[in-house]
């Protein structure tokens, strides 16, 4: 028998499953790969990657000599299971098409989000507050494909060990075919990783200028200023015996003296290229 259904549902199928294993799945007790003697159970988080706000929800598949059940924990699984379920003419094949189509077309959204790094790098310079929630949200959607495809990876590896002999031959050979396009998969999400790292690097090294640009502009009103603030300490001390307080033109030769200093600090920053 070939079937999907809710994995509250699966006292429907007790005729086909051992009472005991039921009740260890209703306790939600499986971990990512189970194999036993005479059957295998698979569990995984199935995330909707092109519904960020989805959350993972649980789908199982168990698989004996006679019969394959998907196992779904809610609506929105069940509803992808169902789209991707097609009887066969093996369990085997029909396992098969089932874990392939839940990974068709990732290879797609996998390059738009690359297509989106892409112009975020762009973007570093000209949207500076807008590439900061951009790059967290893709960091997190990253984080989350990596998790996906890490269990399918496992999930992977541990059906072509087929410790208790129940595939044949010819079905490991498209479970491994499977491996290696979830082990691509998961390759291009750690990629993208890397690449979105440097692209976080690009705006940090962006925002040090920008920073450095703002403390070098200080420093250069501050130099401007520093002899003047000289001679107002100078004159602002309290010797009445300065021959410069009883000269009729010392107010304006101070202020002269002054402008002076500033243009000329300025011609000189200039010529420096420091503003």
């Amino acid at each position: 028998m070939q079937k999907t259904l809710y994995i509250r549902d699966i006292a429907s199928v007790a005729d086909r499953i051992d009472r005991a294993l039921i009740e260890y799945i209703k306790e939600g007790q499986i971990e990512t790969f189970e194999g036993f003697r005479h059957f295998d159970i698979l569990a995984f988080d199935w995330y909707d990657i092109y519904d960020v706000e989805a959350e993972p929800e649980k789908i199982l598949i168990y698989l004996d000599a006679d019969d394959v059940f998907f196992l779904c924990e809610n609506e929105l699984s069940y509803r992808k299971a169902v789209s991707v379920f097609h009887t066969a003419d093996t369990n085997e094949r029909a396992m098969y098409d089932f874990l392939q189509g839940l990974i068709r077309g990732d290879t797609k959204h996998l390059e738009q989000l690359e297509d989106t790094i892409v112009g975020l790098e762009d973007a570093v310079i000209t949207r500076e507050e807008e590439c900061v929630h951009e790059i967290v949200n893709l960091r997190r959607e990253l984080l989350r494909l990596k998790k996906y495809y890490e269990q399918l990876q496992s999930i992977a590896d541990e059906l072509c060990e087929n410790d208790n002999g129940l595939l044949s031959e010819e079905s490991l050979r498209w479970f491994s075919i499977w491996e290696s396009r979830v082990e691509r998969l998961l390759r291009a999400v750690l990629n993208l990783r890397d690449y979105l790292t440097q692209v976080r690097e690009a705006y940090q090294a962006q925002i040090d200028i920008r920073q450095n640009e703002l403390m070098k502009f200080f420093t250069v009103v501050t130099s401007i200023f520093l002899p003047l603030s000289l001679i107002v300490g100078w004159y602002g001390m309290n010797f009445s015996n300065m021959p410069e307080l009883r000269w009729k033109f010392g107010y304006p030769v101070i202020i002269g003296l002054c402008a002076l200093i500033v243009a000329g600090e300025i011609v000189l920053f200039k010529k420096k290229r420091w503003f």
